[in-house]
């Protein structure tokens, strides 16, 4: 996620003219990159009495909010590709879809 895969895949998604094969495979790496943060929100809420460990949670957490800020940015593309896209395509965007309402 260091790598910002939320702005190609945001290209990606919002050109009318890729093709599906492409589509689909970003909206599969999408469900999968949300998935991650999805867990990693679920994991990172242990607690410890270390200092470095404290200090080690509140930067996942500040990467966390980023990557939540972020995908937030693509609610509207994601509405656009559930009700626009083909019928194989369709669930995945609204898994998608789902994952990032619930940030």
């Amino acid at each position: 996620m260091d790598q910002e895969p939320l702005v190609t895949i945001q290209a990606v998604l919002a050109d009318p003219d890729v093709s599906p094969e492409l589509v689909h495979r970003h909206v599969v790496m999408l469900q999968n990159l949300l998935e991650y943060v999805t867990t990693s929100c679920d994991t990172s809420t242990s607690t410890t009495s270390s200092t470095t460990q404290q200090e080690t949670d509140d930067a996942e957490t500040v990467k966390l909010a980023t990557y939540k800020a972020q995908f937030k940015l693509l609610v509207p593309t994601m509405e656009t590709l559930v009700v626009s896209t083909p019928v194989e395509i369709k669930p995945i965007a609204q898994a998608c879809l789902a994952l990032i309402n619930q940030f």
